[in-house]
């Protein structure tokens, strides 16, 4: 209540002012007046108070929310993919195999712990095989001698079958009495003919780690290749086999190691694979040179080869889905090479520098499509159009009497025309088109299942003739072959 004469708040029941002493004479319409004006100011802080509370308590539930929803969308550790991985499953820790033995001071023996796989974790059952069946694998060709899924399986027993002592795969013909085929001095290559023996095995899922209690029946091979090649890395550049003798172009054979490793890391999550194939790819990008692509011995003014280049973008775009650290200064740069590389009429050359052969060559047009579109180019750019259209022009061919039964040499085999199935042009072609789909992917995919298919021996080889098999031996050509016919399932 206010006092009348100095307008001072007044509780209600006085009866003199205590400020100016005065006697207050009020009505009670006045006394009403003041008891609805302290209830509004009380009533106005308590809703003051109130909203306070409600921010403050918006506040921490926002936060609490922020972090279950970060918490729960963080991927694995190592898995730091661009493209959303796939669980396959949890692995229990019991019963699963250490890489202990094999490795040179001063790397440590690494264990293999358990974990869930989800980094290209859509090569296991269930998903493999609806992915076959979706993009029409499981269709086989007129009069083909088997269908996909068992000419992958006969292939994966044969390569296996073939493994040394040591964990590493030979360079060598089956049988290897047949001349002609100069494998002796392309023993270097060893190191990457070993890769793409691993490379075929992951590309189905199979590791040395068990997939919900279910243990592969090549997990030993897997397990002691993989330690053959992490044995032989370099243990200060990261360079994976011999870099120096007669004829070693080791930048082809450590493309492919590295990319096996990224790939076994994002399979196993094993730290002491991660860690090699972290060497591995940092080894790539040191050797990135001023053309932006790479060539056979890591020059850094040397030519930027777009097949040797095409290795070591698979790796590491195998490594960026396995949550390596891979630049992206170095795949943009790489990008830039390859689209100076690519010609108006669809051509890949080899190189930037040497420009010479005019010839269309369909394992360069392809390595030159899928390069560009894992590097995350638009599908829609218009010079694929024109790539596409002339690989599909290049379709592969193959007779029947050309697999099973062929010998060098052989009356009525025609080898000169036989050199032209190419396991090489045939995967890069089949991993371009495939990632740009459309209808000369159609196109290409008849043709390709039908070569593939007919070229196998019923023993699960690929034993092709044509110049890089004869250099490469039979393990190159049916890893190239076996991963040639993955592709439906292998890469997302």
């Amino acid at each position: 209540m206010k006092c009348m004469h100095c307008n001072f708040d007044m509780p209600i029941r006085s009866e003199h002012c205590p400020r100016c002493g005065q006697r207050s004479h009020a009505n009670f319409d006045m006394m009403a007046e003041s008891v609805l004006d302290d209830m509004a100011e009380r009533r106005g802080l308590q809703i003051e108070g109130a909203l306070r509370w409600a921010f403050a308590a918006m506040i921490l539930v926002a936060a609490a929310f922020y972090a279950f929803n970060d918490l729960y969308d963080k991927p694995l550790h190592y898995d730091g993919s661009a493209v959303a991985a796939v669980p396959a499953g949890s692995v229990p820790a019991p019963d699963i195999p250490t890489l202990d033995k094999g490795y040179v001071d001063p790397r440590p023996n690494p264990t293999v712990t358990g974990h869930a796989a989800r980094v290209f974790g859509y090569r296991t059952e269930p998903i493999r095989g609806l992915l076959l069946r979706a993009n029409k694998g499981d269709v086989n060709p007129d009069k083909s001698p088997r269908g996909v899924r068992e000419a992958i399986d006969l292939g994966l027993r044969f390569i296996a079958g073939r493994q040394n002592q040591d964990g590493s795969f030979p360079v060598e013909t089956f049988p290897t009495h047949w001349a002609g085929f100069d494998t002796k001095t392309y023993q270097w290559g060893q190191m990457g003919v070993t890769s793409l023996a691993v490379l075929a095995f992951l590309g189905d899922g199979e590791t040395w780690v068990s997939d919900g209690g279910k243990k592969s029946i090549y997990e030993k091979r897997v397990h002691d290749a993989v330690k053959w090649i992490t044995s032989k890395q370099d243990p200060v550049t990261g360079v994976y086999g011999p870099t120096s003798g007669d004829g070693v172009n080791f930048m082809y054979s450590h493309g492919m190691a590295t990319l096996a490793m990224c790939e076994a890391a994002g399979l196993t999550g094993d730290e002491y694979i991660r860690d090699s194939a972290q060497r591995g790819l940092n080894y790539i990008v040191k050797t990135q040179n001023s053309l932006n692509g790479w060539n056979y011995y890591g020059n850094a003014e040397g030519e930027a080869d777009t097949s040797v280049s095409a290795w070591q973008v698979q790796a590491l775009y195998a490594g960026r889905e396995a949550g390596l650290d891979v630049p992206e200064d170095t795949m943009k740069r790489a990008l830039e090479m390859y689209q100076k590389a690519t010609q108006p009429d669809g051509r890949v050359v080899y190189g930037l520098k040497f420009d010479t052969d005019k010839a269309f060559r369909p394992s360069l047009c392809g390595a030159g499509l899928m390069a560009r579109l894992l590097l995350g180019e638009d599908a829609h750019t218009p010079i694929f159009k024109t790539m596409g259209q002339k690989l599909s022009t290049a379709t592969p061919k193959s007779q029947s009497n050309w697999g099973e039964g062929w010998a060098p040499n052989k009356q009525n085999d025609n080898d000169i025309a036989r050199k032209s199935y190419d396991p090489y042009a045939m995967y890069f072609g089949t991993y371009g088109l495939f990632l740009l789909g459309g209808k000369d992917w159609d196109v290409w995919h008849e043709a390709m299942k039908k070569s593939v298919l007919e070229m196998q021996s019923n023993d699960g080889c690929w034993r092709t003739n044509d110049i890089w098999s004869n250099h490469a031996g039979m393990i190159y050509s049916t890893a190239m072959s076996v991963l040639t016919l993955q592709v439906y399932h292998r890469m997302h």
